[in-house]
């Protein structure tokens, strides 16, 4: 793969990140902590279903109530955050 190449691929892998906010590649003057999501056939759509969908039966098992005082309350008090 030549330079050219190289920079249109990264220059692609950094529109991606930007537009999904999850690392598509070993970036080589980023540091994350985050294993980078790889693709290359296939679109982006396709890999981010593969990698963030559960099957069926694990889907229901998934839902949790969140606790009694989690409320928007609490939110402000600890967090700062204030709904409008």
């Amino acid at each position: 793969m030549g330079q050219e190449d190289q920079i249109l691929d990264s220059s692609i892998d950094r529109a991606v990140r930007l537009r999904v906010m999850i690392d598509v590649s070993n970036l080589q003057d980023v540091v994350s902590d985050q294993r980078p999501l790889t693709w290359a056939d296939d679109s982006i759509a396709e890999c981010l279903k593969r990698r963030f969908s559960l099957p069926q039966a694990e889907r229901g098992a998934q839902r949790r109530k969140v606790s009694k005082i989690f409320t928007a309350c609490n939110l402000k008090r600890v967090a700062g955050i204030e709904i409008v």
